[in-house]
């Protein structure tokens, strides 16, 4: 307890520190409205780490940290990185947006965030979910690693079939990973077929999910044949996502690899966090240079400071210079959509190949043709509470955050269960989903994504429980 104890202290300091430290650049401001923006971005940040106050038990991997995240990105650091640096990129980046614009989103972004903390602090009845698989002593260790060799295989001949492989010596990786879809007009895309072909190769970063859950949980030895498959799996898994080039999916990797072993080893330090994410930067630079493979030395270090600008100046995340843009266009550029967009998922699991005009499941494409202007191939999504907006205007905005609050409460009341392998396996997809997908997304595509977490991770788990006949021996 008294652990636990210090270690949400340290947190509180850290994050004092920070808002301590805020108060200075603003000195260095003239401008008027560019001083009330960055007063408004540190602001923000004073609300939303409420909860490290607040909540007597508050973990720093718990759901509510992923949604911090997102707002600490896309509301706090992009707002106060607009009101300092009046750059060329700046200016590209909001584009027909002025910062009177972004001031007039700020009410709205208040009001959700309320909303938000509000759902999260009610009273909801703590019940654990009932997984039949939860008992690790069920758990069959030949199985599990049988079935992780299974899907090793199953993944490298996908991804070989899927990606062609064997030319990857002779191309880039944006080659590699260049999109297979054509734009053939209006709202319509042409996708190949490869969407279940894709999530046979994904695989494998679920089976390393369930297999560092077991490794932790029962304390293998760092020299084990445990150890080296569980190295083999994070490596798969990281070829995965370099073959995609998805610099997020290496990073939600580690981000994975970081909470399981919060939950079920040993409780990881405030310093730990912060050099996990060193590494995180480190691995981020380091595929940032592979993506140009003609990048000399000398021009590495002004790359990577591009790509450190990219990172702020983009519309991921709670962004709120698409929160100010979509606020400024809708209904006068796009109409309400009434709840349509809520509903696209169900059509999700119809392969492209028997319905070659399947609509696109997320919101994102249409946002960025009638609100951005844009007719190309790339998706602007709206975050959960300006697609509340776009659906049923500020009501809609207030009435979803204050659900996403519900969510990230019940999820953390029924999924994290500390030394519980498959609540935290569980937890681990979810409660990242909800901050880092959900709130920076669309609703379609989360409920889409967190669906297809669930039946991988609910395939692989029922093969690695042993049989009736073994749990009788045993007994």
């Amino acid at each position: 307890m008294r652990k636990r104890i210090r270690h949400k202290t340290n947190l509180q300091i850290f994050v004092g520190v920070i808002g301590l430290l805020s108060i200075f650049p603003a000195l260095t401001i003239n401008d008027e409205k560019l001083l009330i923006l960055y007063i408004c971005s540190v602001s923000v940040l004073g609300l939303i780490v409420s909860p490290i106050y607040i909540k007597p038990d508050y973990d720093v991997f718990e759901a509510h940290s992923f949604v911090l995240l997102s707002v600490v990105i896309g509301v706090i650091l992009r707002g106060i990185w607009i009101s300092l640096f009046q750059t060329d990129s700046v200016n590209e980046f909001l584009g027909s947006i002025s910062v009177t614009d972004v001031l007039s989103a700020y009410p709205l972004v208040f009001s959700g965030l309320i909303a938000y903390l509000l759902g999260y602090y009610t009273k909801i009845k703590n019940v654990r979910v009932p997984f039949k698989f939860s008992n690790p002593a069920i758990w069959s260790r030949r199985y599990l690693i049988g079935i992780s060799v299974v899907v090793i295989v199953i993944s490298g001949w996908v991804s070989y079939k899927l990606f062609d492989l064997n030319t990857l010596l002779f191309t880039t990786l944006e080659e590699v990973s260049s999109k297979r879809r054509t734009f053939v007009g209006g709202e319509k895309w042409q996708y190949t077929s490869s969407g279940y072909m894709r999530w046979a190769a994904g695989l494998v970063t679920y089976m390393y999910v369930i297999y560092a859950a077991y490794y932790f949980y029962k304390d293998k030895s760092l020299w084990s044949v445990d150890s080296l498959l569980l190295v083999v799996l994070f490596l798969f898994s990281t070829g995965y996502y370099f073959v995609l080039s998805s610099r997020g999916g290496v990073i939600s990797l580690i981000i994975y690899t970081i909470i399981i072993y919060h939950f079920l080893q040993k409780r990881i330090s405030v310093r730990a966090v912060v050099t996990g994410l060193s590494i995180s930067v480190i691995l981020f630079a380091f595929m940032t240079i592979l993506r140009d493979p003609t990048l000399s030395t000398r021009n590495i270090a002004h790359s990577l400071y591009k790509e450190t600008d990219k990172i702020i100046l983009n519309e991921n995340m709670f962004g709120i210079k698409k929160t100010a843009k979509i606020y400024k266009e809708v209904p006068e550029n796009m109409n309400y959509m009434y709840g349509s967009t809520m509903v696209r998922w169900v059509y999700a699991p119809i392969p492209r190949s028997m319905w070659p005009s399947k609509p696109i499941i997320s919101i994102g494409k249409t946002i960025n043709r009638k609100v951005y202007g844009n007719n190309n191939l790339s998706g602007v999504p709206p975050t959960i509470m300006m697609e509340g907006y776009i659906n049923f205007s500020f009501m809609g905005a207030i009435i979803v955050m204050y659900m996403l609050g519900l969510m990230v409460n019940y999820t953390n009341l029924t999924l994290l269960v500390p030394n519980s392998p498959v609540h935290i396996i569980f937890f681990t997809f979810v409660g990242t989903k909800l901050g880092l997908g959900l709130v920076g997304g669309d609703l379609s595509r989360f409920i889409v994504g967190t669906l297809k977490d669930m039946i991988s991770l609910s395939l692989l788990l029922s093969f690695v429980i042993k049989s009736p006949i073994q749990i009788k021996s045993r007994r």
